[in-house]
């Protein structure tokens, strides 16, 4: 059984358009509601993934 899913942000979780689709933010939605641990992964500052995080919904 899964218990985290980690997915990184530029060239994953963004489009080339810079934006979260509908469909990932509610897959990432329905993953954290199933209980799983959500956690972005970047090289960017922890700032700049919190807005993402924040976006998305998530609370870890």
């Amino acid at each position: 059984m899964y218990k985290m899913v980690v997915i990184d942000i530029d060239g994953t979780l963004l489009t080339s358009e810079g934006k979260i689709t509908k469909e990932t933010k509610l897959a990432l939605q329905k993953a954290q509601q199933m209980g799983l641990l959500v956690v972005l992964a970047s090289g960017r500052i922890a700032n700049s993934t919190a807005v993402y995080a924040r976006s998305i919904g998530l609370n870890s």
